[in-house]
């Protein structure tokens, strides 16, 4: 039996899952998979992964979207009201140091202001955290990789995201001072700033890490999370199958 990533059903081999179907268990770019969560199984409530198990927690206004790309996609993703507490959490954190890749799919409602969606945090505030940002405040939109302690280190990709359009954005922090943040499988930004930011101790979805600054406003699904950094070539892999 083999798994249909994105739903979590099993099927029986003489049934194609849904695309995009890279992430599977005998895909190479699952090796280094920690974290995983596909999209909704339920509507509310605990949510877990699909290979570490761990649960993370929805914050009240978080739910799902059914406004899908159906003729791609066909399938629930994670929406976001852009106020708090809309997010998602949890305290089981696999990774502390570097490096590590993650990555998501989103469909944003505007390109202004910043929108948080994926980091490994500390509980406060926006210090001493490593994710995935969109940066609608500065021109060009582009999908950040930030590394913060008292200051931050940020990679911006060379084009941007557009409101109301599907993308995949990665952030790939591969030591101390050396990441980059990736657009729709390309237009590598990159940055030699070193910072080390202190161990986390949560994964945040959809805000920062005390759970009320820089809330994203949209949809999203298939966030990801490696103990590796992945290579341009996976990485264009993973946006288009």
């Amino acid at each position: 039996m083999l798994l249909d990533p994105l739903g979590f059903r099993a099927y029986d081999g003489n049934h194609a899952p849904r695309p995009p179907y890279v992430l599977n268990k005998d895909s190479p770019l699952a090796r280094g998979l920690v974290r995983w969560w596909p999209s909704p199984q339920a509507p509310s409530g605990e949510v877990r992964d699909y290979v570490g198990k761990a649960t993370i927690k929805m914050g009240s206004g978080a739910g799902t979207n059914y406004s899908f790309e159906a003729s791609r996609f066909g399938h629930s993703t994670f929406g976001f009201t852009g106020a708090t507490p809309s997010y998602m959490w949890s305290a089981d954190v696999p990774i502390v140091g570097r490096p590590k890749t993650m990555a998501c799919w989103f469909n944003a409602k505007n390109a202004t202001g910043l929108h948080s969606l994926i980091h490994t945090c500390t509980s406060s505030g926006t210090q001493n955290r490593e994710g995935l940002l969109l940066r609608g405040d500065v021109g060009g939109d582009p999908v950040e990789a930030i590394s913060t302690t008292s200051a931050s280190a940020v990679a911006d990709t060379t084009t941007g995201y557009s409101a109301n359009t599907w993308h995949h954005g990665v952030a790939v922090f591969r030591t101390d001072a050396d990441r980059s943040a990736y657009i729709d499988g390309g237009s590598r930004g990159n940055s030699t700033t070193s910072r080390v930011p202190s161990s986390p101790s949560r994964i945040v979805i959809g805000t920062q890490g005390n759970l009320a600054d820089l809330p994203f406003d949209g949809a999203a699904f298939g966030f990801s999370i490696w103990d590796r950094a992945l290579s341009d070539a996976e990485i264009y892999r993973l946006w288009n199958p």
